[in-house]
């Protein structure tokens, strides 16, 4: 059951509309995610920018992106911008974010119960504009969509499974990485849910966390 509802500013929707099915149905992930748990989910999924001022954090093939955000009045999370990292954090991109924000509040998406009928009406309307509903059911029934969802519902998972593991030895990325044999931006792509995993660097991290990895293939019931 969702937290809230997702509405697009339409930057972000003309973004969302422009991806490959396989990148739209994993950033759908990560949007129905944050409508799933609100302001509870935390980091690595999301990070504070400046006040209200979120982002949504996620990977893209070789891309970290970014989906910048507000929770609105009435559980709306509305999405603003968004923008791939770089290696230095760019102000400039929470500029603009925090722009888009102050349009948003002068758009009326902070009308609450006590204002008048017009500016609320107006508010649904650019609701049902930006609905995220209509989108993510549209495109999630092209074919590989439910495919690529689950994909990264099980990288997400996983990364969530290993980075317990990791905090539960006290351990740092950096420790886990030594002891994995591998980088400390691969272990935190990895909890991030920003790898497909593959079963050498699952066998890889669970000797290093001293656990056991469990492959099954279970047959199907006969069908009715």
């Amino acid at each position: 059951m969702s937290w809230g509802t997702v509405e697009l500013e339409p930057e972000v929707r003309k973004w969302l509309e422009g991806l490959p099915t396989a990148s739209f149905a994993r950033a759908a992930f990560y949007v129905e995610l944050l409508a799933a748990e609100g302001p509870l989910l935390g980091e690595p999924y999301t990070k504070q920018l400046d006040g209200k001022l979120r982002e949504l954090r996620f990977h893209l093939d070789e891309f970290a992106m970014r989906i910048t955000y507000w929770i609105a009045p009435h559980r709306r999370i509305v999405l603003l911008t968004v923008f791939h990292k770089t290696r230095m954090r760019d102000e400039r991109e929470v500029e603009r974010a925090r722009r888009a924000m102050r349009r948003c509040v002068e758009l009326a998406h902070t009308v609450d119960e006590e204002e008048e009928t017009g500016r609320r009406g107006r508010r649904d309307s650019m609701s049902e504009q930006g609905s995220w509903r209509e989108l993510r059911d549209r495109r999630m029934v092209e074919p590989g969509a439910a495919e690529a969802y689950e994909a990264t519902r099980l990288a997400y998972e996983l990364g969530k499974t290993v980075r317990g593991m990791r905090e539960g030895r006290s351990w740092s990325q950096n420790d886990l990485a030594r002891a994995a044999g591998m980088t400390q931006s691969a272990v935190a792509r990895f909890e991030a849910g920003g790898t497909i995993p593959t079963l050498p660097v699952l066998e890889r991290l669970a000797r290093a966390l001293d656990a056991d990895v469990e492959v099954r293939l279970t047959p199907r019931a006969p069908a009715a």
